[in-house]
């Protein structure tokens, strides 16, 4: 039994003559690697998996061709218990962010080309007095493969206001997190960019925090989080919603936000990945 992640592995599958394969498709390979057309290996993998899943019904459109295909979602999720828990680690990211001044606003995850420099240089010179938290790895090679969002990029960790923190270990997420006052989620969106059909997983962990959360609005995110965020498309959006938030009138309550995430456990998402894997054995 093989369970494959990436279409590049398929060889791996040919080479071991696995009795059952299951082919998890969790993002837009494709798009994600700034590629034009699909790897010829994701046909070969869909012929031969007998499960397929995928995190978000728009990524599994885009992948899968067969329309005789029932879909098969495993959404990305959450450790709610890490949060549920108020004991946080307290490492020297941690220790960095609690010294800024409030109010801060704070973004987990990657650092690359996925998100909107242009957007996020400007929400940083509107508003002077708040914090801009950058926790993640950065990616600046992808950056500078976009001229104009490297300059912007360049231009928003120059500010005085944005500071960056290096990728953190799992257990600091939420400790981090409780420091902030309002979080986003600053993707580029466009129908040719990766995130446009993501089901982030930073979203539910923002989320578990009880943190306000504004972010890029797709027809995915919206989709999904419409009742307890705020989606923005334009600049003067995402100021008036990060104004919003900072004063307490973000969408949703600490209450519902957590709700949201403890519906969105890992647990409740591995039980639905058990029932599907335990039908295909049967078969």
């Amino acid at each position: 039994f093989i369970v494959c992640f990436h279409p590049d592995f398929y060889p791996y599958i040919e080479e071991l003559g696995a009795s059952y394969v299951m082919f998890h498709i969790y993002d837009l390979f494709h798009k994600f690697s700034n590629t034009k057309e699909k790897s010829s290996q994701i046909g070969s993998l869909v012929k031969q998996a007998n499960l397929i899943t995928a995190s978000s019904e728009a990524v599994w459109e885009e992948t899968i061709d067969n329309k005789d295909l029932a879909p098969n979602i495993i959404y990305n999720a959450v450790d709610f218990s890490s949060f549920e828990k108020k004991t946080y680690v307290k490492g020297a990211a941690f220790n960095k962010i609690e010294k800024l001044p409030a109010p801060r606003i704070g973004y987990l995850g990657a650092i690359n080309r996925k998100l909107d420099f242009e957007i996020l240089d400007g929400l940083a010179e509107k508003f002077p007095a708040v914090q801009f938290v950058m926790i993640g790895s950065k990616g600046e090679a992808s950056v500078q493969k976009d001229a104009s969002l490297f300059n912007f990029y360049k231009k928003y960790f120059g500010r005085l206001n944005v500071h960056h923190i290096d990728r953190i270990k799992s257990e600091e997420i939420p400790g981090c997190l409780d420091l902030m006052d309002v979080t986003i989620a600053p993707y580029n969106m466009d129908d040719s960019a990766w995130a446009y059909a993501a089901y982030p997983l930073k979203i539910n962990e923002y989320l578990a925090a009880g943190k306000p959360v504004v972010a890029a609005s797709s027809p995915s995110m919206v989709k999904y989080f419409d009742d307890i965020i705020i989606n923005c498309h334009t600049i003067d959006e995402w100021a008036d919603a990060i104004r919003k938030s900072l004063m307490g009138n973000g969408k949703g309550t600490v209450e519902t936000r957590v709700g949201f995430a403890k519906s969105n456990d890992w647990a409740v998402r591995v039980d639905k990945l058990e029932k599907l894997m335990s039908k295909m054995l049967k078969v």
